[in-house]
């Protein structure tokens, strides 16, 4: 495979400092976040992403493992807390994603990163839930529309065993950021497009 230039925006955060670390051996990396990193831009203000596309010329793919999502009941979650977790983990990546497919190399790559709450019922991530399941639909309806021959993906990690263990909880079904970057190296060397991958699955299917 030829050597890329890659954006990882969220490249300072836990998954994505290890996505940073596996596609350096390979490619050129730029490693984006919102107050760190190599470059600095918000994705919830659109100009800052057409900004960071014409200071940065020349770019093959992104990764984004930005988003967040509040947590609580539902009956203690205010309307407030679903705009947040759909404007930080959907309109961010809708944003990205809207302006990329007009700035990447062509047969370039976007891969988003989605969470477990998507598929599996998570007591209090009810927000998340929305956010995530929104995201992957979002994936799902756009690349069977014409997006400048860019392939769009998503992965959804599933639960981080670094994530975990700092949260004092038990590791032992968690999956290591060093694993989980393997997934998105993976879906880059085989060029899909319009895949959900859903870590913990992929992993158990596909020989990487």
């Amino acid at each position: 495979m030829k050597k890329m230039k890659i954006a990882v925006i969220g490249g300072t955060g836990t998954i994505g400092s290890g996505i940073v670390e596996l596609l350096r051996k390979e490619h050129d990396v730029i490693s984006i976040g919102r107050k760190s990193g190599d470059y600095q831009v918000d994705l919830l203000d659109t100009n800052g992403i057409k900004k960071m596309f014409n200071e940065i010329q020349g770019i093959d793919g992104i990764i984004s493992t930005v988003g967040d999502g509040s947590m609580g009941s539902l009956k203690e979650l205010e309307l407030e807390a679903f705009h947040y977790s759909l404007n930080s983990k959907v309109i961010a990546n809708v944003n990205l994603i809207k302006e990329a497919i007009s700035h990447l190399k062509p047969e370039g790559f976007v891969i988003v990163t989605s969470g477990l709450a998507s598929t599996y019922p998570i007591p209090n991530a009810s927000a998340l839930a929305v956010a995530c399941a929104a995201l992957e639909a979002f994936v799902r309806c756009i690349t069977v529309e014409d997006t400048n021959g860019v392939n769009i993906n998503v992965v959804s990690p599933g639960y981080v065993k670094e994530t975990m263990e700092s949260m004092g909880m038990d590791s032992t079904e968690g999956i290591s950021v060093a694993e989980i970057a393997t997934i998105y190296k993976d879906m880059i060397d085989k060029k899909v497009n319009g895949m959900i991958a859903k870590v913990p699955e992929y992993l158990a299917s596909t020989s990487i």
